[in-house]
């Protein structure tokens, strides 16, 4: 197979969070496991995670890091960008304009058609991944993994005829780890896992914590895993420390391997929702920001997680009173963790990447 050069444009940070990086990161991987050539092109921000992606041995083109204030609202998410779409569009346009690029693929909320546009005579194919459906895209390809009971609809307005799509947890970015230990349906509870995304930044993490001791039950274990942007990491270690039933986690890289110890999760909607359906592993989610809310209703709506709403209107109190559910009705565990395994497949990494190389070999084919 011919090696392709592939750029991926996206951004981390403490607003946005880290899911971003993570997914496109997993479909790096397997970019690179197929013999392609794959670079980062990507902001300078609080919590950037640049360094990360360098660690796992991938180039990255950064944007020069910027105070702009006052930007027009082109997207719902324009200000992630820290610059204007046009700025944003010229910086990634002198980093690839003299180089061939076979992909051009964009994960971020704040670029649009029009920015697409700007980099469209540079580049032979341009895909996105998205989550929102609240944009124009100029792509030939977009992947959605996530679900929604309308997800064949979703796009159709806003992508050209042309462009092909990848709805659904069936394409879900999933890392290699979640396919080496097979799931299994849970019975009971025993254990439960903690993990609120990259950053938390209102602290949820601490709220589960506080409903656990609520509760206080001796004969299940808590597993606490603070994400590397989380900004309140030590009074959380704190607060876990005086309890020999409840573990602390940071830094780590085998987060398959704790949701596969536990028999419920709570979390934070985004890429771990994939991860612990892949499990079977029952979560309770809760949303942070508003453009989740109407996602997890569609994810609840199949069975496979608890919607817990807002984290704003959660209290400790109430997750106290979902963990005795589950121990008063550990059913309830047994059919969430059945519906979860009916949602995702793990493969949907290699599935994006024989789409990527399909695309290429009809295009070579034609002409």
């Amino acid at each position: 197979m011919e090696q392709k050069n592939i750029y991926i444009r996206v951004d981390a940070s403490r607003d946005m969070g880290s899911g971003h990086v993570i997914r496109c990161l997993t479909l790096a991987d397997e970019l690179r496991k197929t013999g392609h050539q794959v670079e980062f092109i990507c902001r300078q921000l609080n919590g950037d995670l640049i360094n990360m992606i360098q660690d796992k041995g991938f180039y990255v083109h950064t944007l020069t890091k910027t105070n702009t204030t006052d930007l027009p609202l082109v997207t719902q998410h324009s200000h992630w960008l820290q610059v204007s779409w046009e700025q944003d569009a010229e910086e990634v346009k002198s980093i690839v304009k003299h180089k061939r690029v076979d992909w051009l693929i964009i994960d971020h909320y704040a670029i649009d058609v029009n920015w697409e546009k700007v980099l469209r005579p540079y580049v032979k194919r341009i895909m996105i991944i998205d989550d929102l459906a609240d944009r124009e895209h100029d792509g030939d390809l977009l992947l959605d993994q996530n679900y929604y009971t309308d997800q064949d609809t979703r796009y159709l307005q806003l992508v050209p005829e042309s462009c092909q799509t990848l709805l659904g947890p069936s394409y879900a970015l999933l890392r290699d780890e979640f396919r080496m230990s097979p799931p299994y349906i849970r019975e009971k509870l025993s254990r439960i896992l903690v993990f609120m995304g990259g950053s938390d930044p209102t602290n949820e993490t601490r709220k589960v914590i506080e409903g656990f001791l609520q509760l206080n039950p001796q004969s299940i274990k808590l597993d606490v895993v603070i994400g590397k942007l989380n900004l309140y990491t030590e009074t959380l270690q704190k607060l876990c420390e005086p309890y020999s039933n409840i573990r602390c986690f940071t830094h780590i890289d085998y987060i398959s391997e704790l949701m596969l110890n536990a028999d419920l999760a709570f979390g934070a909607a985004g890429s771990t929702t994939w991860e612990r359906c892949s499990l079977g592993l029952p979560s309770a989610v809760m949303t942070v920001a508003r453009n989740q809310e109407s996602l997890i209703q569609h994810i609840a709506s199949t069975g496979s997680i608890l919607n817990l709403g807002r984290a704003s209107e959660n209290s400790s109190k109430q997750i106290a009173s979902v963990i005795e559910s589950f121990l008063k009705k550990p059913e309830l565990l047994t059919d969430m963790s059945r519906h979860c395994l009916e949602l995702v497949d793990v493969n949907g990494v290699k599935k994006v990447v024989e789409k990527m190389n399909q695309l290429d070999q009809s295009s070579k084919e034609r002409g």
